[in-house]
């Protein structure tokens, strides 16, 4: 029988890195649910709601810059082609993404790329995008989940609140499932560019011969 390794492994070179991150944020906010759920200690289940929710969190923002990241590639791809029917992007979104954590701003910024490359006529799905605002509005800056207080010595939470976390267990599997559609919908028209892109390019190479 084949061992089981029981250490987990950071830097693996057989595993992207971007999506381990992306995951395993994601992951280990649906186990800490899940254990807060079959705990009965109140006061475990009230200290878990925060590193919970600051996983939830930090799990959609990275993975609202990495599609932002993949979408600014098939932009690309598809400015090459002459596939763009909306104009063209001022500027490079991606460059400034480590200077915000607001889930609104990056959510805003890959709508915005969305629209320029027009791969289709759906758009983001809006209750996922009310999902993903809701988060936003609970920690605007990244930060209330992560201390307890803020630089002026503040409470982040000073009135008490009740999460139903069954319930925000259901919706973050919502937006993940999404998040993770629309990933591998951007990830199908980059290949698909990338085959139109090869097969020019090798029908202008043979004109050469």
């Amino acid at each position: 029988m084949q061992e089981i390794k029981q250490n987990p492994t950071i830097g693996n070179r057989f595993i992207d890195a971007k999506y381990a991150y992306i995951n395993g944020y994601y992951e280990a906010a649906s186990h800490l649910v899940n254990k807060a759920i079959s705990i009965a200690n109140k006061s475990d289940k009230d200290s878990l709601i925060y590193p919970i929710c600051f996983n939830y969190r930090h799990y959609i923002e990275l993975h609202l810059k990495s599609l932002i990241e993949e979408a600014e590639i098939l932009y690309e791809k598809m400015k090459q082609l002459g596939y763009l029917q909306n104009g063209t992007l001022s500027e490079k979104i991606s460059d400034s993404l480590d200077n915000t954590h607001s889930l609104y701003e990056l959510l805003d910024s890959f709508k915005k790329i969305l629209f320029y490359i027009s791969i289709s006529n759906e758009e983001f799905p809006k209750d996922i995008e009310k999902y993903i605002q809701q988060m936003h509005d609970t920690d605007k800056n990244g930060q209330k989940y992560r201390y307890h207080k803020n630089k002026n010595g503040k409470l982040h939470f000073p009135d008490e609140k009740t999460y139903d976390i069954k319930n925000m267990l259901q919706i973050m599997e919502e937006v993940n499932s999404m998040l993770w559609a629309i990933d591998s919908h951007i990830d199908h028209y980059i290949g698909m560019s990338n085959d139109i892109i090869s097969d020019y390019e090798n029908d202008m190479a043979q004109q050469y011969y």
